[in-house]
C-alpha cells in the first residue's frame, strides 16, 4: 500500500471539501428556485415564469415586457397573442365570440351597427354592409340612407319617397306633387320648382292641352254627361291663374278653382210661370295652368269641366263638399278610364275638402249608383 505524504494528505481534503461545497449550493439552489418557480406568476403571452414587475388585466397575468409591446383589445383592453380584426379594431377572442353583435344578415361580428324596426316591433342589428343593400336609397343623389332620412308623401298618388337628412333640407317642394326637387334643378320662369318625376311628364305646347280637353269631353260624352254650352280653354301662367282665382264680385259670376286650374263662369237666369228660376244662358271659362305634367293636366281639366257640366244645371248654392266632391269624384271615374289609377288612387287618400267630398260621393255612389248622385247633386 503507497503511502501519500503528508502535504498531499492536506491538499486533498481541501479539494474534497470544495467539491462537497459546490454541490451542497447546487442542490440548495435547485430545490430554491423550483418552489418559488411554482408560486411565480407566469406570463400569458410569453409562457415564461415572471420574477419581479408583472401586470394583472382582465383575470390574466403578463410580464412587464409582453405588456407593453403587445395589441391591446379594443373592447375590454387585454393585451393579445392572436387578435380578430373588425372594421380596422383588435379584439380577444373572448370578445369577439361573446360581446361583439352580430349582423342580422351577413352573421358577422361588428363594432359599429345600424338598427332597422320591421314588424311586430323587433329591432334587428346590421353591419354597414349589409345596410347598405337593404336600406333604400336617397331619391335625389342616390346614397344609402344609413342616418336619418325623411319621408315624403306625393300629394298627388299618395306615393312615398324616401331621401337622405342632407337633401331634405336643402330641396325644395315640387309644386305639382309636393316631392323634393334636387338642387341642382332650375325653377321654371314663373317660379314654380319641378320634380324629376313631373318633369319628364310636362307640356309645352298648347296644342296638347287641347288635344287633352278633347279626349275629356269626349269620356263626358260616354259617361252621358253633356255640357251644352262648351266652356273656352285659356292656358295661363302661375301670376295670372292668382290673379282669376278671386271673384271679382260681379253679379252671377262665379269662380270655382285652386292653384293648377279654375272653372269661372257667368250665368243669365229668368223666372218661369211657376215662378222658378232657369238658367237661359252660360258663358263658362276654364283656366289651366300652364306646363303641368300629362295626367296632371287631365286630371285638373277633368275636373274644371264637371263644374261646367254641374254649373248649368244647378241654381241653388250647396256646400263645397257637394260642389267640389262632384268635380273630383268625375274626374275619378276619368282618370280610372284613362289608366291613371295612382293618381285616381291618391285623389281618395287626401284630407282637404276635395278628398273628403270625394270619398262622400264614392260612398253616396255605393249607395245609390252613378245616376243616383247625378240626381243628388242637381235636385
Amino acid at each position: 500500500m503507497k503511502i501519500l505524504p503528508e502535504n498531499k494528505k492536506g491538499s486533498y481534503r481541501i479539494l474534497t471539501t470544495i467539491i462537497l461545497i459546490m454541490l451542497f449550493s447546487l442542490n440548495f439552489i435547485f430545490f430554491y428556485t423550483s418552489s418559488f418557480a411554482q408560486s411565480a406568476p407566469k406570463c400569458e403571452i410569453c409562457g415564461k415564469y415572471i420574477y419581479g414587475k408583472y401586470w394583472r388585466s382582465g383575470g390574466h397575468t403578463f410580464c412587464n415586457d409582453c405588456y407593453g409591446r403587445s395589441s391591446k383589445c379594443h373592447s375590454c383592453g387585454i393585451p393579445m397573442k392572436k387578435y380578430y380584426k373588425v372594421e380596422g379594431k383588435k379584439f380577444c377572442r373572448d370578445c369577439y365570440y361573446h360581446r361583439l353583435p352580430r349582423c342580422a344578415k351577413c352573421g358577422k361580428s361588428m363594432y359599429h351597427y345600424y338598427t332597422r324596426k320591421v314588424r311586430e316591433g323587433k329591432t334587428y342589428k346590421y353591419c354597414k354592409k349589409c345596410m347598405t343593400k337593404i336600406a333604400g336609397n336617397c331619391t335625389i343623389c342616390g346614397k344609402a340612407l344609413l342616418g336619418k332620412k325623411c319621408i315624403i308623401k306625393s300629394n298627388v298618388t299618395g306615393q312615398e319617397k324616401e331621401y337622405c337628412d342632407k337633401c331634405a333640407n336643402k330641396a325644395k317642394n315640387c309644386f305639382h306633387c309636393g316631392l323634393l326637387v334636387a338642387p341642382k334643378d332650375r325653377p321654371l320662369p314663373d317660379g314654380r320648382y319641378i320634380c324629376t318625376s313631373c318633369r319628364r311628364k310636362l307640356i309645352y305646347s298648347e296644342n296638347e292641352y287641347h288635344g287633352i280637353y278633347r279626349q275629356v269631353r269626349n269620356q263626358f260624352r260616354k259617361l252621358g254627361l253633356k255640357v251644352n254650352h262648351l266652356p273656352q280653354l285659356n292656358i295661363v301662367d302661375l301670376k295670372e291663374l292668382s290673379r282669376l282665382n278671386v271673384s271679382d264680385g260681379k253679379s252671377g259670376d262665379k269662380v270655382v278653382g285652386d292653384k293648377m286650374g279654375l272653372y269661372k263662369c257667368t250665368k243669365f237666369y229668368r223666372n218661369n210661370q211657376n215662378g222658378k228660376t232657369k238658367i237661359t244662358g252660360i258663358r263658362g271659362r276654364i283656366y289651366i295652368l300652364n306646363h303641368l305634367p300629362r295626367d296632371i293636366a287631365y286630371w285638373v281639366m277633368s275636373h274644371e269641366y264637371a263644374h261646367a257640366w254641374y254649373e248649368e244645371r244647378v241654381t241653388e248654392q250647396k256646400g263645397l263638399i257637394i260642389v267640389e266632391g262632384f268635380a273630383e269624384w268625375v274626374a275619378y271615374h276619368l282618370l280610372l278610364r284613362k289608366g291613371y289609377k295612382n293618381i285616381a288612387k291618391g285623389l281618395t287618400k287626401r284630407k282637404n275638402i276635395y278628398g273628403k267630398g270625394l270619398r262622400y260621393m264614392i260612398d253616396l255612389q255605393k249607395k245609390k249608383g252613378f245616376r243616383g248622385v247625378l240626381r243628388h247633386v242637381t235636385r
